[in-house]
């Protein structure tokens, strides 16, 4: 595989997490920079009519993976974990639990 190869398969993988009219001006670039090495492109939208505010997608190829409320992302900015929503392994990975055994007594 090349570089070229290689570059295109990253692109490909690449989510955009949109953060639709935000009260906190400096989120969008705080996400931008904690999100740098990851393959997550950030992007800001404020709509007309304000609404949603405060509420970030995170997408691929068009397709909605998730949406959560700014507070959460500002939670994992402050120092907190990555929301559950968020976070690839749980979006469409999810594995079934084991089977649990009754104990014979």
């Amino acid at each position: 595989m090349s570089l070229a190869d290689v570059i295109t398969y990253a692109n490909g993988k690449e989510k955009t997490l949109v953060v639709f009219s935000p009260t906190d001006s400096t989120l969008v670039a705080d996400l931008r920079d904690y999100f740098s090495t990851q393959n997550v492109a950030i992007d800001g939208a404020q709509t007309r009519s304000g609404e949603p505010a405060n509420v970030a997608v995170l997408r691929h190829n068009g397709e909605v993976l998730a949406s959560v409320p700014a507070a959460q992302l500002q939670e994992l900015l402050a120092g907190g974990g990555l929301p559950v929503s968020l976070r690839s392994s749980s979006i469409s990975r999810r594995q079934p639990s084991p089977p649990q055994r009754t104990p014979r007594w």
